[in-house]
Formats: structure tokens, C-alpha cells, sequence
């Protein structure tokens, strides 16, 4: 198939794009040019911002078209003003939810405001206003190799690291995530068989809680886990950017408990957690970007003497 891919030089755009050459597509790019323009020589690169100028797209068709680059709903309408598509499937993120209950479904209600998941909503709105029988995928947390947002990998790195780690939270608080490679693999075969709906591939296929995500992290290393009441973090200005990926922290905590059913009776599988951790590991060193070392021990001692 002649696939197009809106994105695909940064995380899951990279992944959507080596397994649609691995499957024997044609790819073409729409891309800036600002990040991976020496990536994928075997594909074609059109360079354009898709705020601006998009005329390159016209008078050609694809087979299929992966949006993974579209936050706002006008993104969204001046694509499809020029582009000529079989099937078309949007990226999007389980961050549309209005506070769902816990094992919600595809038809939860929908935020209603200018957020980010808010506007991901009108993104989805235009998608199935202007593009016939669309395949629409509301993401979790996607960790694995390539992430430079230096969530998931920040964690398998500190813990890799030793020693005494801070373990914000409670255990036993839920988490959703999926390999990027999954969540490729899966989303090439859906968009080459033109299945249309939406679908949450929020894995594991059973429960994950924070801290058997981070035990499975610790395995085969020297680390120990402290875990520090959420309290006595925030009120010491503790917050994401700091320790990413704690979902007390989240204020869309609840889209962590998704149910992927309709994901899963549609093929998707999840690799062994295990696994994904150990590729990670071999991703290079980014613990710079979150809570340093200092700060972790001096924090750690004054839980201790609190």
C-alpha cells in the first residue's frame, strides 16, 4: 500500500513508520524537516509544515494516511482540504475523557474545553466529519526506545542506576502504557485492513499498578524502592516534571484504567513488560532531565527524620 504518515520522525511516528517499511509499504512523509530528515532514506520525504502550506499532497492518492502529529481540530480540516485517502487513521489519547469511571469504554463521556484532550476531541470531531469511516486510537502512556519526552525511560534508568530510590504515591495505584512497538505493529495492520471505529490500546491486558511497573524495573538491579506519602511531596513542590509518569499526580489519573477489549478482540497484543524495560535500558543516559540525585537524597532524609 501507498501509505502516507503525518509525523514520523520523533517516538511513536518513527515506530509507525519502521513497521510499515518492515511490512513492505510504500511510505511517504509529511514532515518539518526539523527533527530525523536523515532518517528512513528507503521513503519518501515531502518537508512541510502542515500549519502552512500543504499544496506538495496535491494531485497524488495514498492508500492509507496515519496522523500522528494532529493537536488542533484546524490541523485536522486543512489536511483533509488537500488530501486524497483510502483510509485515514488519527492518533489520539484516552486524555478525551471527562473523569471516566473505572473500566470505562470508547463511548465515555468527552471533555468539553480548551485543553489538550479537549482539543483532541474537536480533532476527532473533524476526523469523522470529514474522512470516511476513520480509525480513531486513544492512546495511554507509550514508553519504549526512541522516547525523548524522558518519561518511562527516566524511571528504568534511575532504577538501573541504584541505590536508595524515592517511590512517590502508593503502590498500588493503576497505570496504563504500551510498547511503541505494539502499539505500531498493531496500528499498521488496522490502518492497511481500513478498519474503521475507535479503540483504546491501553495495555497490559490485565491490572498494572505503579508499583509493580517499578518493581519489574528494579529486577536484576541493586536498587531499593522508598515510597514517600504524595502529601509530603507536593508541599516540598515535588510535581511531574520531577517524577514522571505518578498517576496521584496526574490530573486525568482516572484514564488510567481504561478497558482495552475492543483493542484486544481487534488483535492487538502486548509484549512482556520485562521486555520493554530491557530495551529501554539500552536507550542513552537522560536521567539530567527529571529530579536529580541531591535532591532525591535530600528529600528521602528528610522523610526519614519527619
Amino acid at each position: 500500500m501507498r501509505i502516507l504518515i503525518i509525523g514520523g520522525t520523533q517516538f511513536v511516528g518513527r515506530h509507525i513508520v519502521e513497521a510499515a517499511l518492515a511490512g513492505g509499504h510504500d511510505v511517504t512523509l509529511l514532515h518539518r524537516g526539523v527533527t530525523g530528515r536523515g532518517l528512513y532514506p528507503q521513503a519518501r520525504h515531502v518537508i512541510a509544515d502542515r500549519n502552512g502550506d500543504l499544496g506538495e499532497l496535491r494531485g497524488e492518492r495514498w492508500d492509507a494516511t496515519i496522523d500522528v502529529s494532529a493537536y488542533q481540530p484546524e490541523q485536522v480540516e486543512r489536511l483533509a482540504d488537500v488530501l486524497s485517502t483510502g483510509h485515514y487513521t488519527l492518533i489520539s489519547t484516552v486524555s478525551v475523557y471527562d473523569d471516566p469511571p473505572p473500566g470505562y469504554t470508547e463511548d465515555a463521556r468527552l471533555r468539553e474545553d480548551d485543553s489538550y484532550g479537549g482539543k483532541k476531541v474537536a480533532c476527532e470531531r473533524v476526523t469523522a466529519a470529514r474522512f470516511k469511516d476513520p480509525l480513531i486510537l486513544r492512546l495511554p502512556y507509550v514508553v519504549g526506545p526512541y522516547d525523548h519526552l524522558v518519561r518511562f525511560t527516566w524511571w528504568v534508568q534511575r532504577i538501573a542506576d541504584g541505590g536508595e530510590v524515592l517511590a512517590p504515591g502508593h503502590p498500588d495505584e493503576p497505570i496504563q502504557l504500551i510498547d511503541a512497538r505494539d502499539l505500531a505493529r498493531w496500528t499498521v495492520a488496522m490502518t492497511a485492513a481500513a478498519t474503521p471505529g475507535i479503540f483504546h490500546p491501553s495495555g497490559p491486558a490485565g491490572r498494572l499498578s505503579f508499583g509493580e511497573l517499578l518493581a519489574t524495573m528494579r529486577e536484576g538491579t541493586s536498587a531499593t524502592l522508598t515510597w514517600v506519602d504524595p502529601e509530603f511531596l507536593i508541599e516540598r513542590g515535588v510535581g511531574h516534571e520531577d517524577l514522571p509518569l505518578w498517576p496521584a499526580l496526574d490530573e486525568e489519573a482516572a484514564v488510567n484504567q481504561a478497558d482495552p477489549a475492543r483493542a484486544i478482540a481487534a488483535g492487538l497484543t502486548f509484549r512482556p513488560l520485562a521486555e520493554t524495560v530491557r530495551d529501554t535500558r539500552l536507550e542513552p543516559p537522560q536521567l539530567g532531565h527529571r529530579l536529580s540525585r541531591e535532591r532525591e537524597a535530600a528529600l528521602l532524609t528528610e522523610w526519614r527524620q519527619r
